[in-house]
């Protein structure tokens, strides 16, 4: 692969977003040559931040980031897991508009596990704000939904998904009251998800969480997920 075919896609959502330019590079493997590319490609673009997502197997894309002066962020678990044919209603209620504010308040101080918190270049302001805006799709856009649980008359846990093919979803978001964790909330609302996801028609369900975060693949293995993939992020910065 030669510097002028090194793969950088400019995303503009992202870009528009954070207010600087972001990209990220459209390849799990990189050689050494490939990664100095595509450092050198992010600057001629004007891009302040790219992603790179490299395959867990390939160390040497790993030292070939690090060498071009990419950064270790994050680890990347995704598991999936096939869903029932036929799908029950939800056993927790289905969130509407007016849930959205007790929701966001609950997502708050929840997904700082994340790559967009630590990573500190990223405003944390904005980083907040972006979980808001996912919460918010998952009450409001047509292919979404959010099931919820409530304690004494508020939301104490919910969980976001939408369809993304004809037979499958993917869960989004995942957040329980820090009161009520190891109580059973999180595999309740689970539940409930993967049943309204199966009555709409998926037969295979999607989730990633972070390699820290230990907790919530544990709560995905009892909700019978395996492991399907492991990435390591990297961010350049320039």
């Amino acid at each position: 692969m030669s510097d002028a075919a090194t793969p950088i896609e400019r995303l503009e959502w992202d870009s528009d977003f954070f207010g600087f330019g972001v990209g990220r590079v459209a390849a799990a493997r990189l050689a050494p040559r490939d990664a100095a590319g595509c450092a050198r490609r992010a600057r001629e673009l004007g891009l302040r931040c790219l992603y790179f997502l490299a395959d867990s197997g390939d160390p040497e894309s790993w030292r070939a980031a690090i060498g071009a002066g990419f950064d270790p962020i994050d680890i990347r678990v995704e598991l999936d897991r096939e869903l029932p044919l036929a799908g029950q209603a939800p056993d927790c209620a289905l969130a509407g508009e007016s849930d959205l504010s007790a929701l966001i308040h609950l997502a708050r101080g929840t997904f700082t596990e994340s790559r967009f918190f630590r990573d500190r270049r990223f405003p944390s302001g904005k980083a907040e704000e972006l979980f808001s805006l996912w919460v918010r799709r998952g009450v409001s856009h047509s292919d979404s939904f959010t099931v919820l649980s409530r304690s004494s008359g508020e939301p104490s846990g919910f969980v976001s998904a939408r369809i993304t093919s004809i037979e499958s979803g993917r869960i989004e978001l995942v957040a329980v009251s820090p009161a009520l964790r190891g109580q059973g909330v999180g595999l309740r609302l689970l539940d409930s998800c993967m049943g309204e996801l199966a009555r709409r028609g998926a037969r295979r369900i999607f989730v990633v969480t972070q390699g820290s975060n230990a907790a919530a693949q544990r709560l995905y293995e009892r909700a019978g997920f395996r492991t399907r993939s492991v990435g390591l992020w990297f961010h350049g910065w320039y």
